[in-house]
């Protein structure tokens, strides 16, 4: 594989300059090595979501790592969310597995989750379009329920030991896409279409608001950003055959740029799609996940947490 800026796109070479002023580094501190054993609780049910165009509900379910004997009586949260086109893939896929016990050894609480795929033909909003190419009901419903999941975290942040103020999201390919989901606003992907009652099980009241996201290979949502918005940590590769660099990742990058959101690019020359072996900025993508997530985990969350609700 090509790796130096001469295997680069021209475009790409034409970006570099934009590009380059939106790549953050830093050193990890603290979090960088693993203190905790990890308790693990499966198929913990999250919410309910609708299936076979809406003839019945499932439950929804998340797997939850919690750090062991930490000190802290709140501590911040993970929603991991997989990949798999929109169409497969589940939350013991290998790289989340890894990645969840990853982050539960640094002392966050992760929920990996599962969420509606294709297969599953969940209801469709008619208003919504992804790619047009008959995922779309899917790309919603895993937007929808990744919101869900958020909002079940605030809701049993108490029981659970949950910061409200330190929730944050991630994911890989798809997942990533769904991640990004929390650029929206709170009534966004709030229900699978326009006018349908939120389902006391789903948390109603409680607030789908993060702290940051992380988006490995995948990228949308450019149109959702605002100032304000969550910091972003965004990993592409330039010649991704899945999720397009120039079509996914630049615009959503330059767009958080434009709004002020705090952002850390890392384009990958040469790369493809889920690179997850790859060392970035020197770093394996899950210590680099605790590099940018370890600020925002440690700042005081008093401000946030007025502004996220229950």
């Amino acid at each position: 594989m090509r790796t130096g800026r001469a295997g680069l796109p021209r475009k790409a070479a034409l970006l570099a300059a934009a590009v380059a002023s939106i790549v953050a580094t830093g050193a990890v501190a603290d979090y960088d090595v693993p203190r905790y054993a990890v308790a693990i609780e499966s198929d913990v049910v999250y919410g309910l979501g609708a299936v076979q165009n809406g003839a019945r509900a499932i439950p929804l379910l998340l797997d939850l790592y919690e750090p062991l004997d930490t000190t802290e009586p709140a501590r911040p949260m993970v929603v991991l969310v997989h990949g798999g086109g929109f169409q497969a893939g589940s939350k013991t896929m290998s790289q989340f597995v890894g990645w969840a016990r990853h982050l539960a050894t640094r002392g966050y609480v992760v929920a990996s989750i599962d969420y509606r795929i294709a297969t599953q033909h969940p209801p469709a909003d008619p208003a919504y379009s992804f790619r047009g190419d008959g995922r779309d009901a899917a790309a919603h419903a895993g937007h929808v329920d990744t919101k869900r999941a958020i909002r079940w975290a605030r809701a049993f942040a108490v029981a659970r030991g949950i910061d409200p103020s330190r929730i944050f999201v991630g994911g890989g390919s798809a997942g990533a896409v769904h991640a990004l989901a929390g650029l929206s606003d709170e009534d966004e992907f709030l229900t699978d279409f326009p006018g349908q009652p939120v389902s006391g099980a789903n948390h109603p009241g409680f607030s789908s608001r993060v702290a940051g996201i992380v988006d490995f290979w995948g990228g949308f949502f450019g149109d959702y950003v605002d100032a304000g918005d969550p910091a972003l940590l965004i990993v592409h590769g330039t010649l991704d055959p899945s999720y397009d660099f120039f079509e996914f990742a630049v615009p959503l990058a330059l767009t958080a740029e434009a709004f002020g959101v705090p952002l850390e690019f890392h384009p990958l020359p040469g790369l493809g799609h889920a690179a997850w072996g790859v060392p970035i900025d020197g770093l394996s993508a899950f210590d680099l996940s605790v590099r940018f997530l370890h600020p925002l985990a440690t700042r005081d969350g008093g401000a946030l947490s007025e502004a996220v609700g229950p």
